[in-house]
């Protein structure tokens, strides 16, 4: 990601964010709830179990795939634009559902791993593309789609699937029942990518240099956002194999971990102004007040994806939709209207304001359905 910001111009990055985020937020679409159901159905099952279960699932969620990658090579002769998108799209849905199996089993290493080598194959794609001077802003859309569907077919090569597994798989019926299933969690799931269509808004409303600048800071955060992702990862097998409705609460050393994360992402907000131009040249000074506001977001999130998560491993699927759907909403809103008034700061502080606003009412939504448990 900094490698692609450094060398493209802010227009030519503002393009590119374009591009994936259409293609992230059609790769979510197409996954509709699957992680979190998917975690949540395998905590409850026997280890047999699991793993009979995710071959099937792998099959169906592969099956999907293939047929994403035909319409992105014909997409690709017809619209490039529409093959890279739909590339991307696949890669995301692939990767979604290719380590769910470990992450309910807390086999976190395993899982740590597949994500590790996705990252680090779509980092290998960039370099070779700078390496040969073809890097371009369809370059970081195509790397990320490419190595999630690289990785996903080698994480299903390792469960060894069989072939009562491909023969249930191949009918597609457990992609149809996860969309069927889900419901508000597909929708609490979905919301929150509709954000990734950011640059998208404000490419539209002022112009691809300042969708660029917004990028730099919704995109060079986003890594920070493997942190929300593994309190899920922790959070949602805990709770979903629980009986007990009891607020959560921090001890002394989450609360240690909790100041000693503020502290150190405090300190990246106050030097924005030093490391933003040093990092990807004058050219992106714009981008130093979006990526403060950015960076006090990801505190927040981490609170929303928390607290989130323990109201759908309480089953309250369909408050903590409608609340995600809400911010959502506010959100999408005032990307619009902040592009309008303020450009890329405005918009960058109207994500920041309706989290803040999410986090309370989710707050207030888990202590009152632990009290009411513990009457």
């Amino acid at each position: 990601m900094l490698i692609v910001i450094a060398v493209l111009l802010p227009s030519e990055w503002g393009r590119s964010a374009a591009l994936l985020g259409i293609g992230q937020f059609l790769g979510a679409a197409l996954s509709f709830g699957s992680p979190i159901e998917r975690i949540r159905r395998y905590s409850r099952l026997a280890d047999d179990e699991v793993f009979r279960a995710a071959r099937v699932d792998s099959v169906a969620r592969l099956a999907v795939a293939a047929l994403l990658l035909a319409l992105a090579a014909v997409g690709a002769f017809l619209w490039p634009v529409s093959g890279v998108v739909l590339l991307t799209a696949c890669g995301v849905f692939v990767s979604m559902g290719s380590s769910n199996h470990y992450i309910a089993q807390r086999r976190f290493v395993i899982a740590g791993i597949f994500l590790t080598s996705e990252k680090l194959l779509a980092l290998a794609i960039v370099l070779v593309a700078v390496q040969l001077s073809v890097l371009t802003y369809a370059t970081l859309p195509i790397a990320i789609g490419a190595a999630g569907v690289i990785t996903g077919i080698g994480a299903f090569i390792a469960m060894r699937p069989s072939r009562e597994s491909f023969a249930a798989g191949a009918k597609l019926r457990p992609v149809l029942a996860i969309w069927r299933e889900s419901g508000f969690l597909g929708l609490a799931s979905l919301a929150p990518a509709a954000l990734l269509l950011d640059a998208t808004i404000v490419v539209f409303v002022s112009g691809e240099n300042e969708a660029g600048l917004l990028a730099v800071a919704s995109r060079l955060t986003a890594p920070l956002g493997i942190a929300a992702t593994a309190l899920v990862a922790v959070i949602l097998p805990h709770y979903s194999s629980s009986s007990m409705r009891t607020t959560p609460s921090v001890g002394r050393r989450g609360r240690m971990i909790v100041v000693a994360l503020i502290l150190a992402l405090g300190l990246i907000l106050v030097t924005a102004d030093s490391w933003v131009p040093l990092l990807f040249s004058d050219r992106y000074l714009g981008a130093v007040w979006p990526v403060r506001f950015y960076v006090a977001n990801v505190i927040v999130v981490l609170g929303t994806r928390a607290l989130v998560t323990i109201l759908q491993a309480w089953n309250d699927d369909r408050t903590a939709s409608l609340l995600v759907v809400g911010q959502v909403g506010l959100a999408l809103a005032g990307l619009w209207l902040g592009a309008e008034l303020g450009d890329a700061v405005g918009a960058s502080l109207a994500v920041l304001t309706s989290n803040i606003l999410l986090v309370v009412a989710l707050w207030w939504r888990v202590r009152r359905v632990s009290g009411r448990h513990a009457r």
